[in-house]
C-alpha cells in the first residue's frame, strides 16, 4: 500500500462515516415529527368532531323575529362543555369573532352560552339574527370545552383553535341573562 491510498482509504471511511451520522439524525428527526404530528392530532381528535353552522330555512321570519336556527354537532362519542355559540360575519361589515364582546352590550344578543354537558348528537338551536346587510355573509363561531379539559374555537371558516384561556372567561363569564341571548334547544327555552 502507498501513501496516497491510505489517504484515499482514510477519506472515504470519514466520508462514510460522516453519511452514516447525518442519515441517523434526518431518520431522528423525521421520526420525532412524525411523533409530534400524531401527538397533535391525538390532542384534537375529539375537537375536530366539534362543529357548527346555520340553518336559515326562511330569510323573512329570521329577519321579523331576529332569530335564527343553528345546528351544532358533536360528532364524538364523549361530552362537550361550555359550549358558546356566537353569530359572526365570514365576510362584510360586522365582527369576524365574539371574543371580547361584552355580553351585555348591543352585540351581545348574538351570542348563545348552551352550557354542558353537550352529548354527542346533533341539537338545533335558536340564536340572535342581526339580519341581512349589504354584503354580508354570516357564519358560526363555536368554543368549549372538550372531555379532557382542552379549550377550543372553531372559527366561522371551520378553522379551529386550542386556546389557552377558558372560553366562558373570553367571551365573558356565565351565561347570559333573559333576553336576546337566550336560547331555545328544539323549541325549549334553556
Amino acid at each position: 500500500m502507498t501513501v496516497e491510498t491510505d489517504w484515499i482509504t482514510a477519506i472515504s471511511g470519514v466520508g462514510s462515516a460522516v453519511g452514516t451520522i447525518g442519515a441517523v439524525g434526518v431518520a431522528l428527526w423525521f421520526s420525532q415529527a412524525e411523533t409530534r404530528r400524531r401527538k397533535r392530532e391525538e390532542r384534537s381528535r375529539q375537537a375536530e368532531q366539534i362543529s357548527a353552522w346555520l340553518q336559515i330555512n326562511d330569510f323573512e321570519e329570521a329577519e321579523k323575529t331576529e332569530r335564527t336556527q343553528c345546528v351544532v354537532l358533536n360528532g364524538s362519542n364523549q361530552l362537550v362543555y361550555d359550549v358558546i355559540v356566537s353569530l359572526v360575519a365570514v365576510h362584510g361589515a360586522f365582527r369576524r369573532t365574539a371574543v371580547g364582546i361584552d355580553r351585555n352590550g348591543p352585540q351581545g344578543g348574538y351570542q348563545t352560552y348552551v352550557g354542558g354537558p353537550f352529548p354527542p348528537g346533533q341539537q338545533t338551536l335558536t340564536i340572535g339574527y342581526r339580519g341581512s346587510a349589504l354584503q354580508v355573509r354570516y357564519g358560526v363561531e363555536l368554543a368549549f370545552r372538550d372531555a379532557r379539559g382542552r379549550y377550543w374555537i372553531r372559527d366561522a371558516n371551520g378553522d379551529l383553535k386550542e386556546v389557552l384561556t377558558d372560553p366562558l372567561v373570553l367571551y365573558g363569564s356565565g351565561p347570559p341573562g333573559p333576553g336576546p341571548g337566550a336560547i331555545e334547544i328544539h323549541g325549549r327555552p334553556c
